[in-house]
């Protein structure tokens, strides 16, 4: 749920960052040290050097082989003096926070700027990492991260100069002190998933993604008005182990103790969400329910759909 004043700040940064780009770039361009230099890397056949250059300056190619005009962002961009502000545990989830963007990135089922993944840092502090409010999925690295405290509070705002939706976390704050055991929550907001939470008969058992998903919550969102607006849904219980929580009207969140486990349910529950919508086109009725048995034999592992896609991105960028 966007802030319409955040909005309108982070446009105009960007523009302002995009204008600034490219006067650097052009400046660069026609420089003749930057032709010497690269010069004397070729000649000296610096090899790491040249792959570091071409890294920056080359356009990214997409998924589909059209060209893209933006440089390569690098997953990986905390370094130099960056790199001592965050302990190796924060550096390392940090990379696999923003790795998650970009898979989800990958697979299409990021909408715009909107859409966010939080992922507390510890269990001693209440500190989270999220995505500040102007950058898109593919955009993330680990240095853009925000961290922020349980009230939203910018702890470190990274390498931009974009703001969070400070709105939109304390649902997140929320589920995350009701279920300290959901360490990263992701919010998804594709037309089918938004379909489903939508339906009064809620995500029905009839796919073995679903299967996968175990047990699933259904909730409402409400705006605490006495209390600066915040977030919060009904009946969260704290003891429940659903790790999938539809948001009636507002998607679904994939919750996890580790970011593995959060993708592994995310993309279950979307493709159980596409196939029931494709499926009730015949109307529920027509539908088959498998036996309630059967939704006991899923698994709880994220492994085997990480480590290609993670190497993928790895690849790619």
């Amino acid at each position: 749920m966007p802030d319409s004043n955040d909005i309108l700040v982070n446009e105009q940064t960007e523009i302002h960052s995009h204008q600034r780009n490219d006067t650097v770039r052009t400046m660069l361009f026609n420089s003749t040290e930057f032709y010497d230099e690269l010069n004397r890397i070729i000649t000296d056949k610096e090899i790491p050097s040249l792959e570091e250059l071409s890294r920056l300056l080359l356009p990214l190619t997409k998924l589909d082989m059209t060209p893209c005009k933006d440089r390569v962002i690098p997953i990986n961009d905390i370094r130099g003096i960056d790199s001592v502000n965050y302990v190796k545990a924060e550096k390392y989830l940090r990379l696999k926070l923003a790795s998650l963007h970009r898979v989800i990135d990958l697979y299409g089922w990021s909408q715009g700027i909107y859409n966010h993944i939080s992922l507390r840092i510890s269990r001693e502090r209440e500190e989270f990492l999220i995505k500040p409010m102007g950058l898109m999925y593919h955009e993330v690295s680990g240095a853009s991260l925000v961290k922020v405290d349980s009230e939203g509070n910018i702890i470190d705002a990274g390498n931009t100069t974009f703001r969070i939706n400070r709105t939109g976390f304390t649902l997140y704050s929320f589920i995350h002190n009701k279920r300290p055991d959901l360490t990263c929550i992701i919010h998804l907001n594709t037309a089918s998933v938004v379909a489903v939470s939508a339906m009064k008969c809620g995500l029905l058992p009839i796919s073995q993604e679903y299967i996968i998903c175990g047990a699933i919550t259904s909730h409402e969102v409400h705006i605490d008005d006495t209390n600066e607006n915040k977030l919060y849904v009904d009946n969260l219980d704290s003891a429940s182990d659903a790790k999938v929580i539809i948001l009636r009207n507002h998607g679904i969140l994939a919750c996890g103790a580790t970011v593995e486990e959060s993708w592994h349910y995310a993309f279950n529950v979307i493709l159980a969400c596409e196939a029931q919508i494709r499926a009730t086109s015949v109307g529920i009725d027509n539908l088959y329910i498998p036996h309630e048995d059967i939704h006991k034999q899923g698994f709880r592992t994220g492994y085997v759909y990480r480590e290609p896609l993670i190497r993928f991105v790895d690849r790619i960028n």
